[in-house]
């Protein structure tokens, strides 16, 4: 409850443009969801550290880029937290295909639309870039292996908890993708307010997703038999 109420409130504070009423609100985001995962998690294995890592360098990066406002250099370190989280999500998930035992193939067409899409992407703000042609570049590709990864982790129509993580990874896509085209190539009004919806949807469903794979196998592990009859 209180994670909604703080993101109802820090969305508000987006429409109203006030950026530095954000500075407690914004951080608290993520601060709710580690401790959501945390309260509800009940394995606390290699996992949920995962987890928590991309989660505190998701945080480390949205309290760069609140200050990228009074100083554009904010923006790199920004950008790395993010990038940071990200490899710590494609582990994540590859550490669940893993455990998962999924026997599901990588699906071609989604990997070459994945590239394509990036692919465009890029080639759409290389223009604009500048200097941080390079930087920008190494995160979209992160970026893609982390919706891959996600993608390939899970039996999507058998696991609602995969269904939840792959969800959460194409919306992480969709935010960094807005947030990208407002800052690089043509600003729309309504970019912050989007952004930040799909971003706190994209962290949310994350955490339910692993939140809900790890009880389960919690639950298998605990119980097998049952799965077994099952």
């Amino acid at each position: 409850m209180l994670l909604i109420i703080d993101a109802i409130i820090d969305l508000l504070f987006v429409l109203v443009q006030h950026e530095e009423w954000r500075y407690t609100t914004k951080p608290l985001l993520l601060l709710l969801l580690t401790g959501y995962a945390f309260s509800k998690i009940k394995i606390k294995d290699k996992l949920f550290f995962l987890l928590s890592a991309g989660l505190f360098f998701s945080l480390s990066g949205d309290i760069f880029l609140m200050f990228e406002r009074k100083a554009s250099y904010w923006f790199i370190p920004g950008l790395i937290g993010f990038l940071i989280a990200h490899i710590f999500y494609i582990i994540l998930f590859i550490q669940v295909r893993q455990e998962n035992q999924s026997q599901k193939k990588f699906n071609i067409p989604v990997v070459l639309l994945t590239g394509a899409y990036t692919t465009f992407l890029y080639l759409l703000l290389k223009p604009t870039l500048g200097n941080l042609e390079i930087p920008v570049l190494i995160y979209a590709v992160v970026l893609s292996c982390m919706f891959i990864s996600g993608f390939h982790a899970f039996d999507f129509s058998k696991q609602q908890a995969g269904r939840l993580c792959i969800t959460g990874a194409a919306l992480f896509v969709t935010s960094d993708s807005l947030l990208a085209i407002n800052k690089f190539y043509d600003p729309f009004n309504t970019a912050g307010f989007v952004v930040m919806l799909t971003y706190d949807l994209a962290q949310l469903l994350i955490v339910l997703g692993i939140s809900s794979y790890l009880n389960d196998l919690h639950k298998r592990r605990n119980n097998p038999s049952s799965y077994e009859r099952a």
